[in-house]
């Protein structure tokens, strides 16, 4: 079992280094499309998280990829090699069926939402901009399963470095068009176009580079039929349904947002909306820091203990052993962030995007943006919380377990948003967006999720959620603590208040690590 957590420590290590690079990336990306314009920064988070379908997909492959493949794989060699071929044949021929599948999804939507854009110039440059994202979206998909190879053969940091390659090309594809057609007479149609082209380039470059990789130097085995067993095929179509589900489930509450603030409050609330999500989807992504390739960790797991035949309550025990850590780890990041966004919400907001926004002091968008962030945060802060229950068991093959009770909170969010536009256009805010997000959310999250997870692992409730406890009690202190010296200084520097918010969560987060490291090490 140490050995599994030596492993595990490698894994969270290489995420959180990819993470906190992406996240320094990530905060520059939004600046300069803030910089590039209302309009552009509107459009191109309509169409990339709004239509963007190739995270969707991505997603949905390594779910059902990762299994399979995980399964054939023990000590980072592959030990049933046919076996292991025909499911990678499989893989591809899904994976390109899936990216045909996706294009048309895109243009479908274009053809609905491109038909409020004020002029035909944006109209065309906007359809060439999905054009260019649909062929990246083909390239990554139809790929996605060299990338699964990565994970299964535990080669984490590997993996890592190729997706921050993603986030750095995404940044160039940006950051070249904005420093070089900045001028007066290059319109922000042409200066969409260019950054979609580039985009594309580097993203479609780097999965091929990942693809070269991963057959290479890896436990991958070209030899023999190239042509995927239909048996195979469908057996990961069938898991491929309930993975379906769970992904549309969790992309549907956000870009359903966007798509109906977009119909019904015009394009500076989606501004207000994009930024709210992007800083709410850093929390996510720390908390993903910890769960990226957890499922490839209990798949190897699980088929290492079925060749082995090896006592499934002793294994039981090592796999509840080893989510109990992750919870404890998840937990300890999720109510950090949140402490900090709560206390400090208009501070970052200010410092990340203030002085782009036009006229932000005098219409109050920051305190807005600040307060449905940290609304919002509550709701993903809960599914975060789920993330390492369902990466256990999709690498054991119980998606079907908790797909079905995701789906409802999905459709009711958007349901309900979606009546709200239409017959009460008036009342509806940004603001009730944010509320009815997170009453879905934890609903779903919160309340339902814990039990169906605990039903599918054969545990009791309370192995899952005692240890969220610790984490949670270190969170209060820290909340507490900083808020009361932060009123100590009431009317004095800001920068102090905002010195001692920092201070305090890091002290905060290190002792819920410290607690999690010298547990690991006795277990």
């Amino acid at each position: 079992m140490k050995k599994i957590f030596r492993s595990e420590r490698r894994r969270i290590l290489s995420n959180y280094a990819r993470l906190f690079a992406g996240l320094l990336l990530g905060i520059w990306i939004t600046r300069l499309l803030l910089e590039g314009g209302e309009w552009l920064f509107s459009i191109y988070t309509l169409i990339t998280v709004g239509m963007g379908v190739s995270i969707v997909l991505t997603e949905l492959l390594l779910l059902v990829i990762v299994p399979f493949l995980g399964a054939n794989v023990s000590n980072e060699q592959v030990v049933d090699a046919p076996k292991f071929r025909d499911d990678l044949f499989a893989a591809f021929a899904i994976s390109l069926g899936a990216a045909l599948l996706g294009a048309a999804v895109m243009i479908l939507l274009g053809w609905l939402a491109f038909g409020n854009l004020e002029t035909p110039d944006r109209v065309s440059a906007a359809w060439l901009f999905l054009v260019l994202r649909i062929v990246m979206m083909v390239v990554t998909v139809a790929l996605t399963p060299a990338m699964a190879v990565l994970l299964v053969s535990s080669r984490q940091p590997e993996f890592n470095i190729f997706l921050f390659l993603v986030r750095l090309g995404e940044f160039l594809g940006i950051a070249i068009p904005l420093w070089l057609l900045n001028g007066e007479h290059y319109a922000e149609t042409d200066i969409l176009v260019q950054i979609g082209a580039w985009v594309a380039f580097f993203t479609a470059a780097t999965y091929v580079l990942a693809a070269i990789y991963a057959f290479r130097s890896g436990p991958v085995l070209l030899a023999g039929k190239l042509r995927p067993q239909l048996a195979i095929v469908k057996a990961m179509l069938k898991r491929t349904g309930w993975s379906f589900l769970q992904i549309i489930s969790s992309n549907l509450y956000v870009r359903a947002d966007v798509l109906i603030v977009a119909a019904f409050l015009g394009a500076a609330e989606v501004v207000a909306l994009g930024i709210a999500i992007r800083l709410m989807g850093y929390v996510r992504q720390a908390t993903n820091g910890l769960v990226t390739g957890l499922d490839a960790t209990f798949a190897n797991h699980g088929g290492q203990r079925k060749r082995q035949n090896k006592d499934n309550g002793q294994s039981k025990s090592d796999q509840l052993k080893l989510l109990s850590l992750s919870t404890a780890l998840q937990g300890g990041v999720v109510f950090q962030l949140s402490v900090l966004i709560f206390l400090l919400r208009e501070e970052i907001v200010t410092f990340w995007v203030g002085d782009i926004l036009e006229d932000a002091a005098n219409t109050g968008v920051i305190e807005e943006i600040g307060l449905l962030a940290s609304l919002m945060i509550i709701g993903i802060g809960f599914r975060s919380l789920n993330l390492g229950w369902f990466s256990a068991m999709n690498g054991l093959g119980r998606a079907k377990h908790f797909t079905p009770w995701l789906l409802p909170g999905a459709i009711g969010n958007a349901s309900v948003l979606g009546a709200w536009g239409l017959f009460a256009p008036e009342t509806l805010s940004v603001m009730a967006v944010g509320w009815v997000f997170v009453g879905f959310q934890v609903a779903t999250h919160g309340f339902i999720m814990p039990v169906v997870s605990a039903r599918s692992l054969g545990c009791r409730l309370q192995t899952l959620v005692t240890p969220l406890l610790v984490p949670c009690a270190i969170a209060v202190a820290t909340y507490l603590v900083a808020h009361g010296l932060s009123m100590v200084n009431e009317g004095g520097s800001n920068e102090f208040r905002v010195a001692v918010v920092v201070l305090t969560v890091s002290l905060g987060g290190m002792a819920n690590l410290f607690l999690v490291l010298r547990r690991s090490n006795h277990e």
